[in-house]
């Protein structure tokens, strides 16, 4: 019974030991791409119940936001008619 117990010990330093060296970085950025991807699913079955089950019809896009280079700059207005000369 000494020897199991001393086994799974030396078992559980060696697995704890291989998780603290173990890079996260790729299984963090797994995580966060997979609860994206989850988080469109919720979103178009959503819209699916709106449209089927409520009889809502989907909202337009939004307009995309002014971009930093045209947003202080003032809109352009045509130029006036040509006048043409009296005769």
């Amino acid at each position: 019974m000494e020897d199991l117990r001393a086994g799974l010990g030396l078992l559980f330093r060696a697995a704890k030991t291989a998780v603290d060296e173990f890079p996260t970085e790729k299984i963090e950025e797994a995580v966060k791409q997979g609860a994206r991807d989850v988080g469109k699913v919720f979103e178009t079955v959503g819209e699916a119940i709106d449209e089927k089950v409520l009889g809502r019809k989907k909202a337009p896009p939004a307009a995309p936001p002014p971009t930093e280079t045209t947003e202080n700059v003032p809109p352009q207005t045509p130029p006036p008619p040509n006048e043409e000369p009296k005769s």
